[in-house]
């Protein structure tokens, strides 16, 4: 009944039903969990209390569930914007056990599903990453362009097996070079570079005339999206310098124009406690959303004297891409959504920009716009002098953590 009646029903009903639901919770079966996180779904109705409930039921009986029952609940849960660690990282581990048993296809569409709830399936990546490895050519473009997308997109850490992983994946891309859609092949050289990883051969193709004359009549609907993927494999390239076979470099009428993309405003709570904070420090200068590369917008940038002095004559005179010699620049990025759920770890754009303001010669401070937001003043100025001015704590606070 509550899937009739959708999401038009009034709230008040859809209370009503909540309430003869949690009466009746004790007596439902897994495949009825399953079913009433999809039924919230479809009346657009979070109810926490139920949802946790449900939860709790699946993570207790998750083998066996099969393929066509899983698939939609992550879907659901998307949809509600409902996120259970405990549940995701259960259903990660559980389909890491059939790595082998179900098809890359749905295997792709999980993975998919978990990186739209923006949560990183450890597990599952983990085993996936050794099936990749193990047979590249089983991928389809469509499997490359998905698995592209969401190891960049969730910034996973490949670590020793890094190589093998983008050797292979790449290699599988270079097989269907010949008959890949421009548009496409923007699409997969943007995520190898949000992972550092520089293919000549893709970004040969990618920078052809023939492609550049197609991106260059690309339809204004997605041209923005166009856009933004384009200066970021030109700014991949400039900074993070890979050796290639021959220079490459994208033609500036493809890369917009070079202003800010939106109208920044500054965090009143966050400026004011920057600025309180410099009021107790000598030399120290506040520049509040800086733009960095016309591209990379940074909350506030700290300038302080370099703890370092004798490393100052290192750096060139007149390097635009160092840091002063005698300074530090500290940048702060506060965000909302832009990590792993769970966890610190930045997401592909978030963790492209801080990779790039490292060469650039910025020492980042990321900090939870949610948790900082959240405390009081006394407590927030304490946490932001940690974090820029750590010589500045007193003895007493360096024994209490």
């Amino acid at each position: 009944m509550m899937r009739v009646l959708g999401k038009d029903t009034p709230l008040d009903l859809k209370r009503k039903l909540e309430v003869k639901v949690l009466s009746m919770i004790d007596q439902f079966t897994l495949p009825n969990t399953q079913y009433m996180i999809s039924t919230m779904a479809t009346m657009g109705f979070y109810s926490k209390p139920l949802l946790d409930i449900c939860s709790k039921k699946m993570i207790e009986n998750l083998h066996g569930i099969p393929f066509n029952r899983l698939l939609p609940v992550l879907l659901s849960c998307r949809e509600l914007h409902y996120r259970d660690l405990d549940l995701l990282n259960g259903i990660s581990d559980y389909v890491a056990s059939l790595i082998d048993v179900w098809t890359n296809k749905q295997l792709l569409l999980l993975l998919s599903a978990f990186e739209s709830l923006a949560f990183c399936p450890d597990a599952l990546m983990k085993a996936l990453t050794e099936k990749i490895i193990a047979n590249p050519g089983a991928l389809t473009l469509k499997d490359i362009l998905c698995v592209l997308k969401v190891y960049s997109s969730l910034n996973y850490d490949l670590k020793h097996q890094r190589q093998l992983f983008l050797d292979g994946v790449t290699q599988a891309l270079c097989s269907y070079l010949p008959m890949i859609p421009t548009f496409e092949l923007l699409r997969a050289v943007y995520y190898l570079s949000v992972l550092g990883c520089f293919p000549s051969a893709p970004l040969q193709q990618l920078m052809n005339e023939d492609s550049i004359n197609q991106l260059k009549a690309t339809a204004p609907r997605i041209f923005q999206n166009q856009e933004n993927m384009l200066r970021t494999v030109d700014l991949c390239l400039r900074l993070d310098a890979p050796a290639l076979p021959v220079p490459l470099i994208l033609p500036s009428f493809l890369l917009g124009e070079t202003t800010s993309r939106c109208e920044p405003s500054v965090k009143p709570w966050l400026s004011h406690s920057l600025k309180s904070l410099l009021e107790e420090q000598e030399n120290a200068i506040l520049q509040e959303m800086l733009l960095v590369e016309n591209f990379y917008l940074i909350d506030a940038v700290i300038i302080k004297p370099s703890l370092s002095q004798s490393s100052a004559h290192d750096s060139s005179a007149g390097d635009e891409l160092s840091p002063a010699a005698s300074s530090q620049r500290i940048a702060l990025i506060s965000s909302s959504n832009a990590c792993c759920y769970g966890t610190s770890r930045p997401r592909g754009p978030l963790a492209v920009m801080i990779r790039h303001l490292k060469i650039l010669g910025y020492d980042c401070v990321l900090m939870m716009d949610q948790e900082l937001e959240s405390m009081s003043e006394q407590h927030r100025l304490d946490f932001l002098r940690t974090c820029i001015f750590p010589e500045s704590r007193r003895p007493e606070e360096s024994l209490t953590e």
